[in-house]
């Protein structure tokens, strides 16, 4: 019953953010028939206008779920900074060592969506990633690299993992809010590595008992990929990439390793958090 009564704490919190996201859609696709006079046009002028705000129509979704999220939190009077684990702030080691992680991270998972050529494999993916670098790059840096990972942190490691906890053990809330946070990328090939992504940044929240790690890891990851897809560089190498690949991989493990000795001195009870 615990069980039950924690997944469908959390999972509402998930389908409120899905639905308004859907809503903020539906509402700007409103917008662009009656007040931008479009009656009648093609479907690439619909497409074409998605294409162009949909990063201000997404920020604009998350800004609203988090007024609505607030709202209930108010009404309920729970303590929504003690709950999303961000009344503890991290040490100037922690941060550094995150940031590193997080370019671990990124370059890691970057080289192997190369080196398998992903854009051929799934050409809708290049098509995305495409449509998302086709806007502004400040833009897309500030909602893309800063923003989002900010609101989905608090949604998935903040809200969902916390509420999780109350009835399933570290591993299992873990997993958990790690498959919501893929499923909600809508695409096979973000949902897959964002899964991986949520498992890490779910286990460092919990080593450090901080939402802000988890947050400076994402808005790390996001932010490499936004100015590396920016930078049209050359092809590299066979040899040179499986490099790339374990750098990432290397600077990942000692980061995480790193975070976790860290926190094991500092908490007294991070027993209860790995077993």
């Amino acid at each position: 019953m615990n069980r039950l009564k924690a997944f469908g704490n959390s999972v509402i919190y998930v389908v409120i953010s899905k639905l308004i996201q859907v809503l903020a859609v539906v509402v700007a696709g409103i917008y662009f028939t009656v007040k931008l006079n479009m009656y009648g046009t093609g479907k690439e002028d619909l497409y074409g206008f998605f294409a162009k705000h949909s990063l201000l129509i997404t920020i604009i979704a998350w800004v609203v779920t988090f007024a609505v999220i607030l709202l209930i939190y108010l009404i309920s009077k729970n303590d929504f900074i003690n709950e999303t684990n961000l009344n503890k702030k991290l040490p100037l080691k922690t941060i550094v060592i995150c940031v590193v992680c997080g370019i671990g991270i990124n370059i890691a998972i970057d080289g192997i969506l190369t080196l398998i050529n992903i854009n051929e494999l799934v050409p809708e993916y290049e098509e995305l990633m495409a449509s998302i670098s086709s806007n502004n790059f400040y833009i897309t840096l500030i909602s893309v690299g800063i923003l989002a990972p900010i609101f989905e942190e608090l949604l998935y490691r903040g809200i969902v993992l916390n509420k999780l906890r109350n009835g399933f053990g570290v591993f299992g809330a873990v997993m958990i809010q790690a498959l919501f946070f893929g499923i909600g990328h809508m695409n096979l090939v973000q949902g897959t590595y964002a899964f991986l992504i949520g498992i890490i940044l779910g286990y460092v929240v919990i080593w450090t008992g901080s939402l802000y790690s988890s947050i400076i890891l994402h808005i790390v990851i996001n932010s490499l990929s936004t100015i590396i897809s920016n930078v049209q560089g050359k092809a590299i190498g066979y040899n040179y990439l499986l490099t790339f690949i374990g750098t990432g991989v290397l600077l990942t493990i000692i980061g995480l390793r790193i975070i976790y000795m860290m926190s094991e001195k500092k908490e007294t009870d991070v027993i209860e958090f790995i077993d």
